[in-house]
């Protein structure tokens, strides 16, 4: 499945990458108002070079999303975050990205978080119960560490919906994830 248009060319491949570049820099930097206008820029000049529906389209969305959580714009980077998810799942059904892929972890997180933030629990839930299953298809020990931030807020929005027979064996899986990472398992 080709992603490119017409105006694909190396020129603003570079140029697009260059203002990515930028943006991610801003972001690291805590500059977020910046980072934002950037990315906004960079999402409208992605969509021209890629086309609105490419996954290089959803990336942006995803960091611009990201910027938006930062200063605690929820409603606004929802949208975002729901927007890239929802190329991200259509990617999944139509080319050999994996389902469990990176972007579709970070995205079910975030907008679990997002929900978590505002007190609706139940919505959280169901973003954080997809991690989950994402979680039990990861195969690699080094993938696991990277999944115990959903796990930890998956068992916190149980404890808070009086669910604690479904939290404490996530806090317990949690503990045995740590325990057998090298990192964390030692001393």
């Amino acid at each position: 499945v080709s992603h490119y248009n017409s105006k694909t060319g190396p020129e603003n491949i570079e140029a697009v990458a260059s203002g990515q570049l930028m943006s991610y820099i801003l972001m690291k930097s805590e500059k977020y108002d910046e980072a934002s206008r950037a990315l906004r820029k960079e999402l409208d000049r992605t969509k021209e070079v890629y086309g609105s529906e490419s996954i290089q389209a959803a990336d942006t969305m995803t960091n611009l999303a990201t910027v938006l959580f930062y200063k605690n714009d929820f409603d606004e980077s929802r949208a975002y975050y729901q927007r890239a998810l929802a190329i991200y799942e259509r990617l999944v059904a139509e080319t050999s990205l994996p389902s469990n892929a990176e972007p579709l972890r970070l995205i079910y997180t975030c907008l679990g978080d997002i929900n978590y933030i505002q007190g609706k629990d139940e919505d959280a839930l169901n973003y954080y119960i997809k991690v989950e299953e994402m979680f039990f298809k990861s195969e690699k020990p080094e993938d696991l560490l990277s999944y115990i931030p959903a796990m930890k807020n998956l068992a916190m929005t149980h404890w808070r919906l009086d669910n604690a027979d479904l939290a404490e064996p996530l806090f317990s899986r949690i503990l045995d994830i740590l325990k057998g990472h090298k990192k964390y398992g030692e001393g």
